[in-house]
């Protein structure tokens, strides 16, 4: 799995809402892009930093389909008040981090996926 496309190739294998956390600007646009032709996805909660939603957004393509998806109720966006060291992708029972251009790692761990999601979640709650 690329990092660019960690979050649009498991979308459609998940029913239940998910956060993607730190996404850079391509990933953002590359989600976007694959997640606007998916009716039935689940509800995407992103939480980025402000200058990569702006850069994502400068597209007007790309705004015009993260726009279809917060429409659609498919995408809620705020942005990071803190810094996170990865781009992570997390539902209530699975996290997964790109550690190389190619490869990640996933858990299923309820331990560190209960505290990994709980984290982000609030983080996500909070966050503007």
């Amino acid at each position: 799995m690329t990092k660019q496309h960690i979050s649009t190739q498991m979308i459609p294998e998940r029913d239940e809402p998910a956060l993607y956390i730190n996404p850079r600007s391509e990933q953002i646009a590359a989600f976007a892009e694959e997640a606007v032709t998916v009716e039935d996805q689940p509800k995407i909660r992103l939480l980025a930093d402000s200058d990569e939603i702006k850069d994502a957004l400068y597209s007007f393509l790309t705004a015009s389909k993260i726009a279809e998806l917060i429409h659609r109720e498919q995408l809620s966006l705020r942005t990071l008040t803190e810094p996170v060291q990865n781009t992570i992708f997390t539902t209530e029972s699975e996290a997964v981090v790109p550690v190389m251009d190619k490869d990640s790692i996933s858990s299923s761990d309820p331990e560190l996926v209960s505290s990994v999601y709980g984290e982000f979640d609030s983080r996500f709650e909070a966050a503007e």
